[in-house]
């Protein structure tokens, strides 16, 4: 069985900081060995475009210039850049030579998860996964195994659609979804972004199916089925705390325990998504509630070209 904590502050080995963001240090040990992940996260309101633009490649930014609402094309902009920054700080070289790739097995376009196509100089192979939500970007990087990062924020979604999550993940409603409404809504969006991260671990993403997999709730969730054989001892999952009005989980896979063959259940249906956003507007900018876990500044670039806003 794994035994996860979550800590704030930096890695042993740190990375390169980036100004603006906030970071979370996730610390494990295993049957398989300890292991590590960051997970960095990133306001958009502290993007500064035209930096973040001229560091990630064309498709990148043509992708992020496709979405209609500008917060959107700020949160695929603000990933695409701080994926970039963190896997080329790792292997030592600029963000636009990160060998990062893009590859969806449904359409064969440039989306989806990234993958990392080179090692650090000790030939440690590199994890990273990233996700966004509301006005807020995160990317999880790690060299001891899988991760995968998923992050909901609570105010995208009026508190009426929490509740349906359950029908969705095909479990009963937790025990703790009893309570208040706004204490359901957490509740019910926290099993769905433990699920997200474990699926994008998995490496198989949605092609598994969201139903596949069951996590326990509570404060130490456990995959207790899932379509790759036993789970246990195979899987950490650990909630962290990108602020108030944010739930979001890590996932990490084991080195030599990561699912090798493709589930049974490879439909994606869209029908079993969570519903839309509610409203056509720009999600409301992160406030003073969202508490600051960790704030660096950025060493490689010369002085005011940094693509965060202090």
């Amino acid at each position: 069985m794994l035994v996860a904590n979550a800590g704030q502050g930096r890695a042993q080995t740190p990375l390169e900081p980036v100004s603006g963001t906030d970071v979370e240090v996730v610390a494990w040990a295993s049957p398989a060995g300890d292991g590590e992940c960051t997970v960095v996260w990133l306001p958009t309101d502290r993007l500064h475009t035209p930096v973040a633009a001229a560091e990630v490649t064309a498709g990148e930014r043509a992708r992020a210039a496709g979405y209609t609402r500008h917060s959107d094309r700020l949160l695929s902009l603000g990933s695409a850049w701080l994926t970039r920054r963190l896997v080329a700080a790792l292997l030592g070289v600029p963000p636009l030579q990160a060998p990062i790739s893009r590859h969806c097995p449904e359409c064969a376009k440039a989306h989806g998860r990234p993958v990392v196509g080179g090692t650090t100089k000790d030939g440690a192979p590199v994890h990273v996964s990233a996700t966004h939500s509301g006005a807020l970007v995160g990317v999880a990087i790690s060299r001891s195994g899988a991760v995968g990062v998923d992050v909901e924020d609570l105010q995208a979604r009026g508190p009426d659609v929490w509740p349906t999550v359950w029908r969705v993940l095909g479990r009963p409603p937790a025990a703790e979804a009893a309570g208040s409404e706004s204490a359901a809504a957490r509740t019910a969006a926290t099993a769905w972004v433990r699920t997200e991260a474990v699926l994008k671990a998995s490496g198989y993403g949605l092609a598994a199916g969201r139903r596949a997999v069951d996590i326990t709730t509570g404060p130490r969730p456990r995959v207790t089925r899932w379509p790759w054989g036993d789970p246990e001892g195979r899987a950490s999952i650990v909630d962290l705390r990108p602020g108030a009005r944010y739930v979001a989980a890590l996932a990490v896979i084991h080195p030599q325990m990561t699912p090798a063959a493709r589930p049974a259940t490879t439909q994606t249906s869209h029908a079993m998504d969570l519903p839309a956003r509610r409203g056509a507007a720009d999600p409301p900018e992160l406030g003073r509630s969202r508490r600051s876990l960790h704030r660096s500044v950025i060493q490689s670039l010369p002085a005011g070209e940094t693509a965060v806003a202090a």
